[in-house]
C-alpha cells in the first residue's frame, strides 16, 4: 500500500486563450519509509503539485 498516490493530476490556471496547463496528468506513486527528491525547471509546476498535496489548492481534474 502506498504511502502517496497520485493518479492524472492536472491543474489549469486561467481561461480561454490565457488558460495555462501546469500539471498535465502526472502520476507517481510514494511507499512509507522512501525518500524522494522533486526537481524541475522554475515554472514547471513544482510548487503547484506540492500544494494539490497538501490540500491548499484543488486539482483541475484527476483520475480515481
Amino acid at each position: 500500500m502506498s504511502f502517496v498516490e497520485i493518479n492524472g493530476i492536472k491543474k489549469n490556471f486561467g481561461t480561454g486563450d490565457s488558460r495555462v496547463e501546469v500539471l498535465k496528468g502526472i502520476d507517481f506513486e510514494i511507499e512509507k519509509g522512501e525518500m524522494c527528491v522533486l526537481l524541475g525547471p522554475s515554472g514547471s509546476g513544482k510548487s503547484t503539485l506540492l500544494n494539490i498535496i497538501g490540500a491548499i489548492l484543488l486539482p483541475s481534474s484527476t483520475r480515481l
